[in-house]
């Protein structure tokens, strides 16, 4: 009996099929071999060191690894890190991880500590480039939307800048020791639960958080205490993170101040104003061989321009609750009020009015910093024995001029005095 040939319609769909079985098979082997590749490099030692060799030659040498030990999914350990960054270089040696590789799955980054023995930052010198702002994000979310929750410890952080007296030296401008974070954070907020660190002179404290949409409502609060506990400072932020209210609280070595600022960071002016207020200050306790004092002062200041150009203006008020003479250890002063302005070249004093010696001096001052500096001030009616008690009283009014710069000082003194 025979049989009927095969139509090519049927042919069609066999010649389709087994394609569909030879792919399939090839996706398999393809699929199995790199889960099994995949598997291998998290999982092995031998290929965690492949991944930092990759890491080196892809970053063309911006990051270097050196050291690999353990592997990613356990325990990894890295001997050296080195990033070559556009503005700094970071060297961070003794790294280790302890965390959960599996809460990935899930979109989690859990850590339970990532250790380090030591980071060293060199700042890059850099060319007198104009000041540019950061720009405001559009969102602190985490991309995948992942979350964390994590505990870094750093044993030493050393931060380094151009050492100028030794060109080519590097020179170190901070110090941190036994730097602590821990910190969580997902879809909404992030929260900061802990950042410590001992400074040479006291301890670092803070806490805070950010939501992580706009406007980024932020609470953040830092605290600094001297090791002998002999003052402290502590700093409150609150608001957005386009505008945040920093407040700023000093008190110990005999002062208590106190400070506003209203930040601007992504602005080209940095902030918008500052408040400054001090009270009962007494130098002689920092300083003693310095006259008794107690100083209040207040300041009231705008902060405008940019880069080399910025500048505070404003207000200020200073106050001398116990004026005395000289001969008595303290200042013939009462108080100082002036319009202030301030900048990186100096500060100058209009409308300034210096209330003390049982009279005034009223003009204005400029006092770079360094030289020149230069005065004009009316006096009006002080009196000597206000000054040191064993000058006769009498009535001065006149005239100072002082102009005094690198190569040349130049005086003028008018006076007329008249009996008491």
């Amino acid at each position: 009996m025979s049989t009927a040939p095969a139509s090519p319609l049927r042919k069609k769909r066999r010649l389709w099929l087994r394609l569909l079985v030879v792919v399939g098979l090839l996706f398999v082997v393809l699929s199995g071999g790199t889960l099994t590749y995949a598997y291998w490099l998290g999982s092995s030692e031998a290929g965690f060191k492949k991944l930092a060799v990759w890491v080196t030659r892809f970053s063309g040498g911006r990051v270097v690894v050196d050291g690999v030990s353990g592997t990613l999914n356990g325990a990894p350990a890295i001997s050296r890190l080195r990033l070559d960054l556009p503005k700094q270089k970071i060297d961070i040696a003794d790294i280790k991880l302890q965390w959960t590789f599996a809460d990935l799955w899930s979109r989690k980054l859990t850590i339970q500590r990532l250790r380090a023995g030591s980071v060293d930052i060199f700042l890059k010198a850099s060319e007198d480039e104009p000041y540019e702002p950061p720009e405001l994000p559009q969102t602190l979310r985490l991309p995948w939307g992942l979350a964390f929750d994590a505990v870094v410890e750093l044993g030493a952080v050393s931060i380094y800048g151009k050492d100028f007296d030794e060109p080519g030296a590097d020179s170190r401008l901070y110090l941190l020791d036994s730097v602590i974070v821990s910190a969580k954070g997902g879809a909404e907020r992030y929260a900061l639960r802990q950042v410590s660190a001992r400074l040479p002179h006291g301890q670092l404290e803070a806490t805070g958080g950010i939501n992580a949409s706009r406007p980024f409502v932020l609470e953040a609060k830092l605290s600094l205490v001297a090791n002998d506990a002999s003052y402290q400072l502590d700093v409150e932020a609150r608001g957005i993170l386009a505008e945040p209210t920093l407040t700023l609280r000093g008190q110990g070595a005999g002062l208590d101040g106190r400070a506003t600022l209203v930040a601007t960071p992504f602005n080209a002016v940095p902030a918008r104003a500052v408040e400054l207020a001090i009270k009962d200050f007494n130098p002689a306790i920092l300083v003693p061989a310095s006259p008794t004092m107690h100083l209040s002062a207040s300041a009231n200041l705008a902060v405008s321009g940019s880069n080399k150009e910025l500048a505070l203006t404003g207000p200020l008020v200073i106050t001398n609750t116990a004026p005395t003479t000289l001969d008595k250890g303290g200042i013939p002063v009462a108080g100082l009020q002036a319009q202030l302005t301030g900048n990186v070249l100096g500060v100058s004093f209009e409308q300034l009015v210096i209330e003390g010696g049982g009279g005034q001096l009223k003009g204005r001052g400029e006092i770079n910093w360094g030289l020149p500096i230069n005065l004009s001030l009316d006096l009006v009616a002080l009196n000597p024995a206000k000054i040191h008690s064993q000058l006769p009283v009498r009535r001065v009014n006149g005239r100072i001029e002082a102009n005094m710069a690198e190569n040349m000082h130049h005086g003028k003194l008018t006076l007329d005095v008249d009996g008491a």
